[in-house]
């Protein structure tokens, strides 16, 4: 066998494995099991289909509230894992077998046969249009718009709320820790070393979320298998641990290992560990590629390694830091002059302090606008906009994104980039904050489609990572310096066309008249209440 044969061998039996792993992947999607929903869609869709209100049109929109982890904006991940789990939406008999075996409070079966017979045969009948992923969201923008049957529409919140809250929150704070790796304009790798301290099995989600986000590299084997990430890893105390002495682990590892030549210093004692790890490369010759420092006052030891290895004559040696690092912590290390070569962290990235908290609320039920109103004190911002929207992303002269203006869904205002008409856009909680967007101003409309009546028509679904990765850094590159700033970043603006936000105000004066009716008529039940 010549060498190219080999060589081609090789290949082929890579391939042949990494089809393999990623099909373990999949396969967990393509169950497309409609369990992934809470008990509660179930116990609805009941009451709906016993009712004759199931097939009931409505439309339910996905957004968050508020930025999570002091951003100014939310990059908008899982859209590929929804969609492949969409596509692949099915009821079985062991589904059926299982809702037949639960009881309500009287003993009796919770669902009868018909309503089974029903949900055995259902077929996926919704449309739904989203932002691409990868693409950038903001306050009350539909990040999904999802219409059809009112039960079905309902049997796709959980899913799409789980999978969009952890896969967007994750590839947002990733790329905040990245931002804050080259914040001396250094881009120096920084790698997910997370699977340890991940909530879920597997913590493939994380590895994912963290490459799209900017990741350069996974410690997690599977992740790397399955996505096509390139892996990366040093060594463990452990290993440093099963030798008499320090010496003796950084040598046998560095004259046996054929991967990267990186070593843990900080076991016992970083400073021994560190002339240990220089001495065993110079009495064996070869050559260290890197040493890793996981405790302690990482700017201090940066200095002290950083000088060491320079009078061993090893300026190429590369410092790599680690230890419970986030955005914060590593943005002040490299101000402070510790400029590692690599960065590696798990914890504050598996697990982030915030969450992007996106909610699933209903815009339109049976051609009707639905707002949600909430009067206790303390829940305005709980307060939704009503009917079906799009989003228009303006785009400036100078080539940054501009604001977003949420427009009636159904409507046409960009063609060929350019806004066909003038637009007059009110901030949504600010009628005094106008802007007049004219017509043949740059812009696009964000929302694209993905699904209609059940079946998956986005490209999105066999977008390979890589591109994904792509259009993040490309999007945030439209943003002004101003809305990446890691601290009390700029606003950025959304807005509600104008004919729409006078609809919205209507349906919410139309809705506060509705409520003190019903106070009024509390009251009256109360005084019934007492004179009985």
């Amino acid at each position: 066998m010549t060498k190219i044969d080999e060589i081609k061998k090789i290949n082929k039996e890579l391939k042949k494995a990494q089809d393999y792993f990623a099909g373990e992947y999949m396969r967990m999607l393509k169950n497309g099991d409609p369990f992934l929903c809470d008990m509660y869609h179930i116990t609805m869709g009941y009451v709906w289909h016993k009712t004759g209100m199931d097939a009931v049109h409505k439309t339910s929109e996905a957004f968050i509230r508020k930025i999570p982890l002091n951003s100014s904006f939310l990059i908008t991940t899982g859209q590929q894992q929804i969609l492949e789990w969409i596509k692949n939406w099915h009821v079985t008999k062991h589904h059926i077998a299982y809702l037949k075996s639960k009881k309500g409070r009287d003993g009796r079966r919770l669902f009868d046969d018909e309503f089974l017979d029903f949900f055995k045969n259902m077929k996926l009948e919704v449309n739904i249009d989203g932002i691409a992923e990868g693409d950038l969201a903001f306050p009350n923008e539909p990040i999904l718009s999802v219409s059809g049957p009112c039960w079905q529409v309902e049997m796709m919140e959980a899913m799409i709320l789980n999978v969009i809250n952890s896969s967007s929150t994750l590839t947002t704070k990733a790329n905040r820790i990245v931002q804050a790796a080259h914040v001396d304009g250094v881009e120096r790798p920084v790698l997910e070393f997370a699977l340890r301290r991940c909530m879920d099995i597997g913590g493939l989600g994380v590895a994912r979320s963290a490459y799209l986000g900017g990741f350069a590299g996974t410690s997690n084997e599977l992740a790397a298998a399955i996505f096509g990430i390139p892996d990366s890893g040093t060594m463990a105390h452990s290993f440093v641990q099963s030798f008499k002495t320090e010496y003796d682990a950084y040598n046998t590892y560095i004259t046996t290992t054929n991967g990267a030549r990186i070593v843990l210093v900080d076991t016992t004692d970083t400073y021994c560990g560190i002339i240990e790890a220089i001495q065993a490369s110079l009495d064996s010759g070869v050559p260290l590629d890197g040493m890793r420092i996981d405790s302690g006052d990482l700017v201090y030891w940066h200095k002290v390694a950083r000088d060491l290895l320079d009078e061993a004559g090893m300026k190429n040696v590369q410092l790599v830091a680690s230890n419970d690092l986030d955005e914060v912590s590593i943005e002040n290390m490299i101000r402070s002059g510790a400029a590692y070569d690599v960065i590696a962290m798990g914890s504050k990235l598996a697990i982030p302090a915030d969450s992007a908290g996106a909610v699933f609320k209903t815009v339109e039920f049976d051609d009707r606008p639905v707002m949600k109103v909430v009067t206790a004190k303390g829940s305005e911002g709980k307060r939704t906009d009503p009917y079906a929207k799009d989003i228009i992303r303006i785009i400036n002269n100078d080539g940054y994104f501009g604001g977003d203006i949420l427009v009636p869904k159904g409507e046409v205002y960009v063609e060929n980039g350019l806004l066909i008409r003038d637009i007059d856009s009110i901030l949504r909680n600010d009628p005094y904050s106008k802007s007049l967007f004219p017509k043949a101003t740059k812009a696009y409309s964000v929302l694209k489609p993905m699904v209609r009546n059940g079946q998956v028509i986005s490209e999105d679904i066999e977008q390979p990572l890589t591109q994904i990765r792509a259009n993040i850094k490309s999007n945030i590159a439209m943003l002004d310096p101003a809305y990446k700033n890691l601290h009390e970043p700029h606003f950025y603006g959304v807005g509600l066309e104008k004919d729409l936000f006078a609809k919205r105000e209507k349906v919410l004066e139309s809705k506060l008249a509705e409520i003190a009716v019903r106070k009024a008529k509390c009251e009256q039940y109360r005084a019934n209440w007492r004179a009985a």
